[in-house]
């Protein structure tokens, strides 16, 4: 990623903060002077947030439509294992003492080494989680686009980075129970864009069952037909979608993509912003409250 941020323009490519992480974004302000809201791009595994033929023409045209674009650098799927370290242990003894000191004894001196051969500290092992990770750095960037004056936030996830877009939706989207409370409650998704996503997670046995757990967000869904996975996976998506009674659903298929743009664009930026002035339009704001621009 240090490499990407050196062949980014400095204002576009930034580091932003996770505790102690820090990590890569690609940040896009509206160009156009009437703000519409922002899509929160996740990448698919082996890609960045600037990949040329899916990220990269949103961050190139959509902030001239109202739309910016933000897209975080994301861990691998597989656990980060960090080898063990072995801390080096002294074993040579001080023959001159100071008179605040007392000499050491032989049986000091082994027990001192034992100490530290023994010690808990002496061998490092960690291992990280890559899903922890992933919502720790969503709740980093949320926190950023709300500061930012951004509440009218669309995600788009691709590849696996689609189960991670809805996984995070589903843990921050309200739950309403009391049915005293009669005004709907505003979601701080406002609609979902998937391209290319994967139905399991490399690290997880069996497929991810949590599509369209709110059936009201809209939701584009997008496939190429150049890999027969992404057809057989969102032929399943679609048929969850019809069981789950998902009315805002909207499946679209593709041909490959290839390198060719118009003014910048290609199919895929232009067909998502289509789906995001049909179903997402929104404006800055600085109150949480989203304003609809009908």
């Amino acid at each position: 990623m240090k490499w990407l941020a050196q062949h980014l323009p400095e204002e576009a490519g930034m580091w932003l903060a996770d505790g102690e992480d820090t990590f890569f974004a690609l940040w896009q302000p509206d160009r156009s002077g009437d703000a519409k809201g922002v899509i929160l791009i996740l990448h698919a595994e082996g890609e960045h947030p600037a990949w040329p033929q899916t990220t990269k023409p949103l961050h190139d045209t959509l902030p001239d439509y109202g739309w910016a674009t933000l897209a975080i650098s994301l861990p691998p799927t597989s656990k980060i294992q960090i080898p063990k370290r072995a801390f080096p242990v002294k074993t040579t003894v001080k023959t001159e003492t100071s008179e605040s000191q007392p000499p050491a004894t032989p049986d000091n001196t082994s027990q001192e080494a034992t100490t530290k051969r023994s010690s808990p500290t002496a061998e490092l092992s960690l291992s990280v989680e890559p899903e922890t990770t992933t919502n720790q750095r969503l709740e980093s960037t949320l926190k950023f686009l709300h500061d930012h004056g951004q509440f009218n936030i669309v995600m788009m996830g691709s590849g696996i980075g689609a189960i991670r877009a809805y996984q995070f939706m589903n843990a921050i989207t309200p739950q309403i129970s009391d049915e005293e409370l009669k005004k709907p409650l505003e979601k701080p998704i406002r609609a979902m864009i998937i391209y290319n996503a994967r139905n399991k997670l490399p690290t997880k046995s069996k497929h991810y069952q949590e599509w369209f757990i709110d059936p009201e967000i809209p939701i584009m869904d997008i496939f190429t037909t150049n890999d027969r996975r992404n057809i057989k996976d969102a032929r399943k998506r679609q048929i969850l979608a019809k069981q789950k009674n998902a009315i805002a659903y909207h499946r679209v298929k593709l041909a490959e993509m290839s390198h060719e743009k118009f003014w910048g664009e290609n199919r895929l930026s232009r067909r998502i912003r289509s789906f995001l002035d049909a179903n997402a339009q929104g404006v800055e704001i600085d109150n949480a409250k989203i304003k609809n621009n009908d």
